[in-house]
């Protein structure tokens, strides 16, 4: 064989291994509940995050569970907050004033008798 042959035959990486990105515990639980809480689509949380989304999935399940199991029970679903009900009440004052003004225009926009 010559030396070119040689050289074509033999790859350059040859005992080299990919290098793969090792995430921490806490970074991946965080990553879970983001997932959990944001209310975005798994692709849409892993591409912001950096990563595959088929890493965030492996991920929901092992750590999933709990995770879910505390976002669920710490966001409110069906009860307003404190401060959505104050706000609402602010529009429904707003809205009514809103009317009265409305009717005080049409009364004095008439022509006069």
């Amino acid at each position: 064989m010559t030396e070119n042959q040689d050289q074509l035959s033999t790859p350059q990486n040859v005992g080299e291994r990919k290098r793969y990105r090792q995430y921490d515990e806490q970074f991946k639980r965080e990553a879970v509940s983001l997932l959990a809480t944001s209310g975005r689509s798994a692709s849409s949380v892993a591409r912001s995050l950096g990563i595959h989304s088929n890493l965030l999935h492996t991920w929901r399940k092992q750590y999933g569970s709990k995770q879910a199991a505390k976002a669920q029970a710490s966001a409110p679903a069906a009860m307003p907050s404190l401060v959505e009900m104050e706000l609402r009440k602010k529009l429904r004052e707003a809205e009514m004033e809103r009317d009265i003004l409305k009717k005080a225009i049409s009364v004095f926009s008439r022509p006069q008798p």
